[in-house]
């Protein structure tokens, strides 16, 4: 409750200085271009069943009825007056001056969480009337609006969203992160606790799923200081902010997906979808292969080394059983390496299953036999841990 009145507290705070002095809603950007008082505009209103969405699109120069391009949609949470702000449009006509269609669109607090889904839905299935490509769409947000738009560029229905980039805020409350989504966040270093704190929580969660993520942390930057701090930092921030939707919203570039790393593996792991998290690996192993690319070594995900060290490490963290799954996986995808026998007989060995530590030790040694790939240091190793074993688990 108290997380959530500082908050709202923040976010009213700011806008009523702002619509007292005007000079938020007033200021430009830092960064300006010389194409940006070229660049025009079309209002659009769109029936839609018992409501309307009204939007003005900022056209790139060169713009000609019938092209499709990237789009950048600026999130409103709420609003009303937000299009004509000083700062929004000039993000919009810097967009539109760097070959993108930007996006402004009316919003209020009675429908400041639908609205921004809306105009992405009309974008992606109406797109090509206004000159939009509904296949590469972004999302720029900041501040309290990023509350409103978090839900709907993270909501699975949005999986066409290819980038988005999210100015000093972040939601109270982390429901879901798409690991398929690239997003870029940025945070004021002179910000409030209260806010980085999120922001900071949010991205040790980002990093458990692996997120294609671009982290900007503006250690001398207020918050907006997009419009406060005149500085080269701030306008390398924004530049590469144009860079970051120029790379993700090319036609060259292709959503990679869900992908399987260490990380995401091991998550799924302990929360318990092994039968997914086989799959993936399974298919992982079989794509290198298939692509001529090494897969022994420490430094890939399918690979004896990594899994090994992953069942290790749920060892130590007491993970027992799923110590034997990765082992037993490990097992059965590198069956010619006489470590992933030994390793298994150490997970069952933990996880107390006496009997199958000890088989498991004893084909160690018996693989062993015979066997002229493994140097004379691992055989030496793998020798000694596995009668080690034995001497204990006979007893």
């Amino acid at each position: 409750m108290q997380k959530r009145l500082i908050t709202a507290l923040l976010f009213t705070l700011f806008f009523t200085v702002a619509a007292i002095s005007q000079s938020v809603v007033e200021r430009p950007i830092v960064w300006q271009v010389p194409e940006m008082p070229s660049i025009k505009q079309q209002d659009h209103s769109v029936n839609l069943p018992g409501d309307t969405l009204n939007f003005t699109c900022f056209h790139p120069i060169g713009y000609q009825v019938g092209q499709q391009w990237p789009t950048v949609v600026f999130a409103n949470g709420g609003i009303e007056n937000l299009p004509q702000w000083r700062v929004y449009q000039d993000w919009a006509k810097l967009m539109a001056a760097h070959g993108f269609i930007a996006i402004l669109h009316h919003s209020k607090p009675s429908n400041r969480d639908k609205r921004l889904g809306q105009i992405l839905d009309y974008c992606h299935e109406n797109g090509a009337k206004i000159g939009v490509d509904g296949q590469r769409l972004g999302v720029w947000a900041c501040s309290g609006n990023v509350t409103a738009a978090y839900p709907q560029i993270m909501d699975e229905q949005h999986s066409y969203l290819r980038a988005a980039a999210l100015y000093y805020g972040m939601p109270n409350s982390i429901q879901n992160i798409r690991q398929d989504l690239p997003l870029q966040i940025v945070r004021a270093g002179l910000d409030s606790y209260s806010l980085n704190r999120k922001i900071d929580e949010f991205l040790q969660r980002a990093l458990k799923v692996d997120l294609p993520l671009d982290f900007v942390n503006y250690l001398e930057g207020y918050h907006a200081f997009d419009i406060l701090n005149d500085t080269p930092r701030s306008r390398q921030i924004m530049q590469h902010t144009v860079d970051f939707f120029k790379l993700h919203l090319s036609s060259a570039t292709e959503s990679s997906g869900e992908v399987l790393t260490g990380t995401t593996f091991y998550e799924m792991v302990i929360r318990g979808e092994w039968e997914r998290a086989e799959a993936q690996m399974k298919s992982t192993l079989a794509a290198d292969e298939a692509a001529g690319r090494p897969f022994r070594g420490y430094f890939r995900v399918a690979d004896e080394n990594n899994l090994n060290w992953i069942g290790y490490h749920l060892m130590r963290e007491g993970l027992n059983k799923e110590a034997v799954f990765v082992m037993q996986l490990n097992q059965s995808l590198f069956p010619d390496s006489p470590n992933t026998y030994d390793s298994l007989a150490d997970a069952y060995e933990a996880n107390k299953q006496p009997q199958k530590a000890l088989a498991w030790a004893k084909k160690t040694i018996e693989f062993m036999k015979g066997n002229k790939e493994v140097s004379e240091r691992q055989r030496t190793l793998l020798l000694e841990s596995a009668n080690d074993k034995i001497k204990r688990l006979e007893k």
